[in-house]
């Protein structure tokens, strides 16, 4: 039918439009705001229907006007007043434009059921309503079902206890070996009875998750903990409560308060930047590298009787190419320390072309000092080929992260080996 009404669309869009729309597998349903709008429109849906040959039938009108228009142009014979139709799973009047359900129908007809689910679901079936005009009633219906499947379990679990005491065959538990106390209420049981702590500690009283009673349970948890989360309130309702898949329950819950979820919120996070070129362009180990100072630590020069440990200080030099480490025992934070390890440095593995480094005022001093010694001192391989130092910004804590990071892991490292060798 679809296909036949879409070869009508350039020709008469509004009815096809409405055919669209109004059909509901052989019912067709339709209004419009005035009476010759409605017979244009009812006349022209006949029309193209019986064009391939689908005859309408059963016609109905809640305006006596239309009515007499249809009869007029023999669209349809007079009907009588007052008789009522089914339309979608509901009754409808024309006379008086009123939809209406037969509930009475529905309860006569579910009298003589029993108590069991299968009867819940039988009438929840017979309500027929595809538009959902009934739906806030009938999700009721749905809920209790659904309620009464969560249920069944606990219900079952408790009468096997109440017929065979602390035994169970099988049941989601019986793992909880659980009995029932003096007042009827089901608790956990175990091996704990001849411990000192509290009955409700060592028996806590068993309940299903999703119930109005968990609930307030759980929020009067959270509330009193301060809102802590998913772990702690968990902890402490096991002090005398058992919920049945407590931790889903709990997370739920957790994660649908509106006080927590504001501080659950993540602050926006800053796009880093492109790394240096220092970082990134390929040249020989150590052409360029990063050097900062960590510790200090106690290290003992010798063995023997009477010698003490000895403040030193170990010197990190760090590639930013192949991020290699060298590390460089030195006596002191001292500019002429740095610039006796920089001699050596130099004499094995060449003049690097930059070194960075933090504003300490030994690295500051040794620059100017490594300017002056470049064309005096040190000899022809810095006069041909400077070595440039560049130092970071002030107050910039988060520049030199690459050296900072290994100064941190040594300091850790051998502050664990001294524990090791000195361990009093």
């Amino acid at each position: 039918m679809k296909h036949h009404i879409s070869k009508f669309e350039a020709e008469r869009p509004d009815s096809v439009s409405m055919l669209n729309s109004g059909s509901y597998v052989d019912d067709l349903h339709f209004g419009a705001d005035s009476v010759m709008e409605a017979f244009a429109l009812s006349s022209d849906d006949v029309t193209v229907l019986r064009s391939g040959g689908f005859n309408l039938r059963k016609l109905r009108f809640d305006n006596s006007d239309l009515r007499a228009l249809w009869v007029k142009n023999g669209f349809c014979e007079s009907e009588e007043e007052g008789v009522e139709l089914k339309v979608l799973g509901l009754n409808w009047n024309p006379d008086k434009d009123v939809l209406s359900l037969e509930v009475k129908v529905l309860a006569d007809s579910s009298g003589g059921f029993s108590n069991t689910k299968r009867c819940v679901l039988q009438t929840a079936a017979r309500i027929f309503d595809p538009v959902g005009l009934t739906a806030p009633f009938v999700v009721r219906i749905k809920c209790l079902l659904q309620e009464i499947w969560e249920r069944e379990g606990c219900i079952f679990e408790r009468n096997s206890v109440l017929e065979k005491g602390n035994v169970l065959s099988a049941g989601k538990l019986i793992q909880l070996n659980p009995f029932l106390d003096s007042k009827g209420l089901l608790r956990v049981g175990g091996r704990n009875g001849n411990s000192s702590l509290p009955a409700n500690v060592k028996h806590p009283l068993i309940l299903p998750k999703q119930h109005p009673v968990t609930t307030m349970i759980i929020r009067l948890y959270h509330l009193k903990y301060l809102h802590a989360a998913v772990q702690s309130v968990h902890s402490a309702i096991r002090q005398a409560y058992w919920i049945l898949g407590a931790r889903s329950f709990i997370r739920k819950f957790v994660r649908n308060c509106v006080i927590c979820a504001r501080f659950r919120a993540e602050f926006s996070r800053q796009i880093m930047i492109d790394l240096p070129a220092s970082r990134v362009i390929p040249g020989r180990v150590f052409l360029r590298a990063g050097a900062d100072f960590c510790g200090s630590f106690l290290i003992t020069p010798r063995r023997g009787r009477g010698v003490r440990p000895v403040k030193m200080y170990i010197l990190a030099f760090v590639c930013f190419i192949t991020k290699v480490v060298l590390l460089e025992l030195v006596s002191g934070l001292s500019t002429d320390a740095f610039l006796a390890f920089f001699k050596r440095f130099v004499g094995h593995r060449k003049n690097p072309a930059e070194i960075f480094s933090d504003c300490g005022t030994n690295f500051v001093r040794a620059k100017h000092v490594l300017k002056l010694w470049s064309s005096e001192t040190i000899g022809r391989y810095l006069a041909y080929e400077d070595v440039v130092w560049r130092t970071n910004v002030l107050s910039a804590s988060h520049f030199g992260g690459l050296w900072k990071c290994v100064c941190e892991i040594d300091e850790v490292l051998f502050e664990a080996s001294n524990k090791m060798s000195n361990p009093e």
